[in-house]
């Protein structure tokens, strides 16, 4: 939890007590508790909407360590902003796996060529790139739209895992 203190609605109805008690001694000492009160919970209005104020500016900038806020406002920006953190980490890890995944793909001798749920081309490897005469212009265009083979929209169709299927280079005669 952040920096050892009560969680943010504890923290608030903390706050929010504490204000009506004191406002209402104070109002009671000038002979209207409830005008204390009053008064004392627009204070913490007031201070609640400059937190909020400070969120709304950090939270488009939110990688950035948040602002000292109060109540449920610190805890909700020290949670966007771990969330943040973690989703920023697992993209790296993620971007270097692929690397990895590029890497050793590159070397293998058969084509390949990563496809998304839309059946577009995300990714290939260079002998996939030399085989199909793919670029990087191919990159999210369908793979039917380059080969246009009854066999190859079947087996997108059919979408079965272990599915194969050969089909001709569309730039070399005599190749599968």
């Amino acid at each position: 939890h952040r920096r050892g203190r009560m969680s943010g609605w504890a923290t608030e109805y903390a706050w929010h007590a504490i204000a009506i008690l004191l406002g209402a001694a104070c109002g009671a000492l000038a002979g209207d508790a409830w005008a204390g009160a009053f008064f004392a919970l627009l204070l913490l209005v007031l201070l609640r909407m400059r937190d909020l104020q400070r969120l709304g500016v950090w939270l488009p900038q939110s990688l950035s360590r948040p602002p000292r806020l109060r109540g449920v406002f610190d805890d909700l920006a020290y949670r966007v902003w771990r969330q943040r953190r973690a989703g920023r980490e697992r993209a790296r890890r993620l971007a270097r796996i692929m690397r990895q995944l590029q890497g050793a793909t590159n070397a293998l001798p058969d084509a390949a060529v990563l496809l998304d749920e839309a059946d577009d081309i995300v990714w290939f490897n260079e002998a996939g790139a030399g085989l199909l005469h793919l670029g990087r212009r191919d990159l999210g265009r369908p793979i039917s739209a380059l080969l246009r083979s009854p066999e190859l929209r079947a087996l997108l169709a059919d979408h079965e895992e272990n599915a194969t299927t050969e089909l001709p280079s569309p730039i070399e005669d005599g190749i599968t």
